[in-house]
């Protein structure tokens, strides 16, 4: 059983990636570096997309040569029929896998940190058994009266009361699978879930009874792939210290060591495929901290993500109910207790940052899902001993199909949210079957891509290449092009409809006459034009996509 609900944590991701296939401009940065490595490999840095679009802050390469790793032996072996966006979907699958792995991971060792504390339990109501057997005997040889001797049996049963053995990685699994966020965002590229199965590995350890390697782990992540984790370090090791499961030699030790390895890789790295000395997430909590530029991103109040973003990843929020159950109901000798609290006070500290994003605070998801599906077990143990225990488990059996049922809507509405992969697409398809009919195709076309499609969904892996259909297209993504640039674009993808050109994006040129070639479905992502010149055409197309739900 447990089996088949850890498979359907990899069946909800690989859902959630079929259903949106493309990829948004936060995850740009990695999807782009992950194809360039696996199609140019680690030498022809100047074919690599970032020297062009290097972006407002470096970022590190790291996850991306990992994801690459995985893919390439895959891609490369892939037949002719299938195309460079498969490759994405491969690739992306991959993330979704390692990431999921992760979480049942994190699963199982707080199980088994379950399993051992039960144990512990159970060999210590024995002894007190037999103590208290002999005692009884004893008073009886003694003279003494039964009723004065401890009873055994009570005392046992007081110890048996809570056994979440066989429920616990059922809710877990069940809460997370019911979840948006994770299931969706899991094989998206990014720079937090690529953090994700680490922040997971740590936290795992941190069950085990490996405090230092837990604090290592994070330290490494946080200087490699989010420098907030550090926040999540600081708060760790204040728990920590006060529950006397580390010294504080030890302490800094495993800090140090996780942050130094974490710069030596990053530094190496990054710099070779930068082509200058840089630690990408140091230059980040410059920029974003330090210089306070992270607000112009927007800002909200300090309680957003308690009052906001939380609620909006746990909907409904049973789950958080539930945690706050598992979290006074611990039967790991206060794991549970010490790992939610660290999360919350890791986002009291995040609090303080005026710019918020759910992403931020992900890697606190799983940890409060453990904690929910131990509050969840511990009224399932309790359901032969009142009927109102049996309509709370029936309760959150139904909150949480509702959850899920919240989850695939938002699934599917957040397809819509990337137009220009399907822009790009439905243009390949309108050239493909103009070359199959024989109509009159320029050998050599040129698609400009404006910047909100490539903000939509429009990636190096959305490129048609080899076609074999006689001619060959050429993918142009200047953002400011000129009237001369102009002249040579056969096709255009745009966010610009027929009647919105009121400030010239598309310039108006003697002799030049753009026609509505193609409208998306509901009118939901936007337009394509016909360019007519002499016998020239091209197309035109536009993006206007709904907001994810999730960004809410």
């Amino acid at each position: 059983m447990s089996l088949l609900f850890d498979s359907l944590l990899l069946l909800f991701i690989s859902a959630y990636l079929f259903i949106s296939p493309f990829t948004k401009v936060e995850e740009s940065f990695n999807t782009q570096a992950v194809h360039d490595i696996i199609y140019y490999g680690v030498v022809n840095l100047d074919k690599y997309d970032h020297f062009q679009f290097p972006g407002v802050v470096p970022r590190t390469f790291i996850g991306a040569l990992f994801m690459a790793g995985l893919t390439a032996p895959i891609v490369h072996y892939l037949p002719a029929s299938f195309s460079k966006l498969d490759g994405q979907l491969i690739s992306r699958g991959m993330l979704g896998v390692v990431n999921a792995l992760f979480i049942v991971y994190l699963k199982n060792c707080a199980f088994g940190a379950i399993k051992h504390v039960s144990h512990s339990q159970r060999v210590g109501t024995r002894i007190r058994k037999k103590i208290l057997k002999g005692a009884k005997a004893g008073a009886r040889k003694s003279g003494a009266g039964a009723a004065d001797a401890p009873d055994a049996d009570a005392d046992a049963s007081a110890d048996d009361d809570y056994k979440p053995l066989w429920s616990f990685g059922l809710w877990f699994m069940l809460f997370q699978i019911a979840q948006f966020h994770i299931p969706y965002y899991s094989s998206r590229y990014l720079p937090n879930y690529l953090a994700l199965p680490l922040t997971n590995y740590a936290f795992a350890q941190f069950f085990k009874g490996n405090s230092a390697r837990t604090l290592s782990v994070l330290a490494f992540t946080a200087v490699v792939f989010r420098i907030e984790l550090l926040a999540l370090v600081a708060a760790l090791s204040v728990v920590l210290l006060y529950h006397n499961k580390i010294t504080q030699r030890d302490l800094v030790i495993a800090v140090v060591k996780g942050a130094s390895l974490g710069c030596v890789l990053s530094g190496a790295v990054d710099s070779y495929f930068w082509q200058r000395p840089t630690i990408p997430e140091l230059e980040s909590f410059y920029f974003n901290v330090v210089e306070g530029k992270a607000s112009e991103w927007g800002v909200e109040p300090v309680h957003s993500y308690f009052t906001r973003h939380l609620p909006g990843i746990f909907l409904p929020p049973h789950v958080l109910i539930l945690a706050v159950v598992g979290y006074f109901v611990d039967p790991t000798n206060n794991l549970f207790k010490m790992a939610t609290l660290a999360c919350i006070c890791y986002i009291s500290l995040l609090s303080l940052q005026p710019h918020k994003e759910r992403r931020f605070i992900v890697y606190t998801v799983p940890i409060f899902t453990l904690a929910g599906a131990n509050g969840a077990a511990y009224i399932t143990s309790r359901m032969t001993k009142s009927f109102l225990y049996k309509l709370l488990v029936l309760g959150t059996l139904f909150l949480t199909l509702v959850s899920m049922a919240i989850s695939v809507f938002w699934g599917e509405v957040s397809a819509f949210n990337y137009p220009g992969g399907y822009a790009l697409i439905r243009f390949h398809e309108h050239i493909i079957m103009k070359a199959m009919r024989g109509e009159p195709v320029n050998k050599d076309i040129v698609v400009h891509i404006d910047p909100a499609a490539c903000m939509t969904g429009v990636t190096h892996f959305c490129e048609l290449t080899g076609n074999g259909l006689g001619f060959e297209l050429t993918y142009d993504r200047n953002e400011t092009p000129t009237l001369q640039d102009w002249e040579h674009y056969d096709y255009i993808i745009t966010d610009v409809g027929p009647k919105d050109n009121t400030n010239h994006k598309i310039p108006y040129m003697e002799g030049w006459n753009w026609s509505l070639v193609w409208v998306p479905p509901l009118g939901l992502l936007d337009w394509i034009y016909l360019q007519s010149i002499v016998s020239i055409q091209s197309q035109c197309y536009g993006t206007r996509g709904l907001k994810d739900p999730s960004d809410q």
